[in-house]
């Protein structure tokens, strides 16, 4: 009896030394016969009942010692592998526009195109523009189409006129159109040219029967130009007259 007592003891006081050894580990009080008591309430040195049970007939065995201060914190572990990268995200919303760049370099010059043909000759002197005779048409209530109008004739003065400018050196036509439908009107020229003055409606370019290459004998001195109507429009009412056009050559005269 008295040497299984000394046996007790003796493990009671190893229990306390390896707990005051092991008490700043985290698997000090883990052990899986022994029961750790706080018999005087938390804290680094308050005392510390330990027990031990050696057979299941008998009590435990318990012994008193002081907790010691916690160890000092281990290092850092190594930093885990990194995962798997996630799903991606749905697409953001379209930003403001960025303020506009700043303008670009001159591009180098190109080409020099083809010589255009050559104008008619200008007059040696001063010109002076003189104009034709008037022909104006005006549709029915019904509206008109496909009319060729007369032509209008444009004549330079005579020589030794107080103008003294009795050749023709160019010249034009002007179409104007008036009406509630002169929007849709279409009226075109037909033809116009320079020539030899005959009437107040003709003007002969060349004479009659002229073969390719010939050349006049008289210098021009009037400008002819004649229109059609493609569609003048009408009223549409019975005796209202609808649109109506006017048609007037001119010509440029010069000594």
């Amino acid at each position: 009896m008295k040497t299984k007592y000394l046996t007790r003891v003796g493990v009671v006081a190893g229990a306390c030394v390896a707990a005051t050894a092991l008490s700043g580990l985290p698997w000090a009080d883990a052990s899986p016969r022994a029961v750790v008591a706080d018999a005087g309430g938390s804290g680094s040195e308050k005392p510390v009942a330990t027990c031990v049970r050696f057979d299941n007939g008998e009590g435990p065995v318990c012994g008193v010692m002081l907790r010691g201060p916690r160890g000092a914190r281990g290092p850092r572990g190594l930093t885990g592998m990194t995962g798997a990268p996630g799903l991606m995200g749905p697409q953001g919303i379209q930003g403001p526009q960025g303020v506009q760049g700043p303008q670009g370099i001159h591009g180098i010059q190109g080409q020099t195109g083809p010589t255009g043909p050559q104008g008619i000759q200008g007059a040696p002197g001063h010109t002076v523009v003189v104009a034709g005779t008037v022909v104006k048409e005006t549709a029915p209530a019904q509206g008109e189409q496909n009319t060729v109008l007369t032509p209008s004739v444009a004549k330079c003065p005579s020589a030794g006129s107080p103008t003294d400018t009795p050749e023709a050196y160019g010249g034009g036509v002007q179409i104007q159109k008036s009406g509630s439908e002169s929007g849709g009107d279409v009226v075109t020229i037909e033809q116009h040219f320079l020539g030899t003055y005959v009437n107040s409606t003709t003007v002969n370019a060349l004479p009659p029967g002229t073969n390719p290459g010939d050349i006049s004998t008289q210098a021009a001195n009037a400008y002819e130009g004649q229109a059609v109507i493609t569609e003048l429009g009408g009223s549409g009412k019975a005796g209202v007259p609808g649109d109506t056009v006017t048609v007037q050559s001119f010509v440029v005269c010069g000594p």
